[in-house]
């Protein structure tokens, strides 16, 4: 009888398991989905981590309940080697040579002196960290650059340009130890987002440095809010035994409907910047807030043909935003096969913007 019991015991745990890869597996690979055809699916890449963390789980359980069980689990982890590695990569560490270009990229929301007091020079604090950085070229996003703050950088960087969408839209900036000698706009449909390229002279070649602000997730901040009390109730219902209410499902819906419809608008122009690698015939540094997650289709159309340095030369998840209990990476740094990535990392050692710096070493 306690045999009986024990298979049944066994199958349903199985069964559970199973599902959990299907939906690990369909998580994972959903950044394939356009987003244009699948607003809703396109976005439960969210999803993944949820679903992997929980296949790990049943890793463990198998190895105490059935070690040789095990092997499902392990089998789906291989499956998903991919969205694994792009979600949350483990790289041996590598030795950064001297010679390496050390890459930052930061959204810096406008320099936000309310949310991000200036100092008594009036000095963003995002201002400061960067020169503080000593880095080569550092990548800004919602970064107008004025006067001043060109002045504070000047004996640090010596060339900065920026561009902006129209009067009032998105600012770029490229910040550079080596000579930014153009630029253009990379063109598609937004109000004020914007892709741009500048060209930077390095060691007497051009290198493409693409600085990149895609659509905003489209959530505001009494959805942002929503989203950390569903989080906490979730939360606390499953601490005390309970499912989600009705209530907690049909808020999450609606928000993920929400992002859905960014996604829509995120994709064509995910699709321009990756159309301008592809007819681009030099050496390629990308930076830019994608405003979605690594498992995502923008990610996904703009990596394709790029090296993602957080996948090739960082540990861990790496969020890049962290507000209102969401915990994701939209932060990245690519480059073009003829670099090599030695190391990566999201710097959250700091806050001076609501997203954390991303920051590259990378070589030929």
């Amino acid at each position: 009888m306690l045999g009986k019991l024990k298979t049944i015991v066994y199958a349903i745990i199985m069964t559970v398991n199973i599902i959990v890869i299907v939906l690990m597996l369909f998580t994972g690979y959903s950044d394939r989905l356009n987003p244009e055809t699948y607003p809703l699916l396109s976005t439960t890449g969210l999803l993944f981590p949820f679903f992997a963390a929980a296949n790990a789980v049943f890793v463990v359980a198998w190895i105490l309940l059935r070690p040789r069980y095990a092997i499902v689990p392990i089998v789906g982890l291989i499956v998903c080697y991919l969205p694994m590695r792009t979600y949350c990569p483990l790289n041996i560490r590598r030795d950064v040579p001297e010679k390496a270009l050390k890459v930052v990229s930061l959204n810096a929301k406008n320099f936000d002196a309310t949310a991000f007091p200036l100092n008594e020079a009036s000095i963003p604090p995002a201002i400061e960290y960067v020169k503080g950085l000593d880095a080569d070229i550092v990548c800004l996003q919602e970064a107008p650059v004025n006067a001043l703050q060109r002045g504070f950088l000047s004996d640090t960087y010596e060339y900065i340009d920026t561009i902006r969408r129209g009067v009032g839209g998105g600012c770029l900036a490229v910040i550079s130890r080596y000579p930014i000698v153009g630029k253009e706009r990379i063109d598609y449909s937004s109000v004020s987002n914007i892709s741009a390229a500048f060209f930077v002279l390095i060691d007497g070649d051009t290198v493409v440095v693409i600085n990149n602000h895609l659509e905003i997730s489209g959530l505001s901040h009494d959805d942002r809010t929503e989203f950390s009390s569903i989080v906490h109730s979730a939360k606390d219902n499953i601490d005390h035994g309970h499912l989600p209410g009705d209530t907690i499902k049909d808020g999450s819906l609606r928000l993920f409907a929400k992002l859905g419809e960014s996604a829509q608008r995120r994709a064509p122009q995910a699709r321009a910047v990756a159309d301008y690698i592809r007819r681009c015939d030099k050496s390629i540094i990308l930076c830019g807030d994608f405003n979605d997650s690594p498992i995502s289709y923008a990610h996904h159309t703009i990596a394709r043909t790029l090296t993602d340095c957080y996948a090739e030369g960082a540990n861990g998840p790496g969020w890049s935003f962290r507000q209102y209990s969401m915990r994701v990476r939209i932060d990245n740094i690519m480059c073009s096969n003829d670099w090599r990535t030695y190391k990566c990392l999201t710097d959250n050692s700091v806050t001076v913007s609501d997203h954390y710096p991303v920051i590259a070493w990378i070589g030929m």
